[in-house]
């Protein structure tokens, strides 16, 4: 058994068992392990109010998603409506949770769709400055070797 001595601040133990100033072992980081019940619990307000903001963060084709979702768990027929209404509320545990897995997914998504934008222009803008640069050293050269061989300044040409 390993002995932890209560006046070090953090100690790494072997079996990766932290302990910080309160003396209380914390567990060793790793994956969030959801069980087959927590599909059942009850979303909280927290999680309801984060849910209903990552909705409306979705594009019109991922909310479709959320119609399909909806429709399974209300098995309703919608009587060919375009508008499907519903409370989080009071939708099923394990439909809110499904629900909720799905819009973190879509939205996760977009955030690395946007990165990847940004990367993108970033690269572009990079690759168009470079080309400036290299097009005045070349403007440059000309005209140093212009200068040099005594020859007539001419107008530069956009190339």
């Amino acid at each position: 058994m390993n002995q932890v001595n209560m006046n070090m601040p953090n100690i790494q133990l072997p079996t990766g068992i932290q302990v910080e100033n309160t003396g209380k072992p914390q567990p060793p980081p790793g994956p969030i392990v959801i069980y087959p019940d927590q599909r059942f619990r009850k979303m909280t307000q927290d999680e309801t109010t984060n849910l209903k903001n990552n909705i409306e963060r979705l594009t019109i084709e991922q909310k479709r998603g959320i119609v399909e979702i909806v429709q399974r768990c209300l098995k309703e027929n919608n009587n060919g409506d375009a508008r499907i209404e519903f409370e989080l509320d009071k939708l099923p545990a394990d439909t809110a949770r499904e629900l909720e897995r799905y819009v973190t997914e879509q939205v996760a998504q977009n955030v690395r769709k946007q990165k990847r934008k940004e990367a993108d222009k970033k690269r572009r803008d990079n690759k168009r400055i470079e080309a400036e640069k290299k097009k005045q050293m070349d403007n440059a050269k000309i005209m140093a070797v212009q200068a040099h061989s005594g020859m007539q300044k001419m107008p530069m040409q956009n190339m």
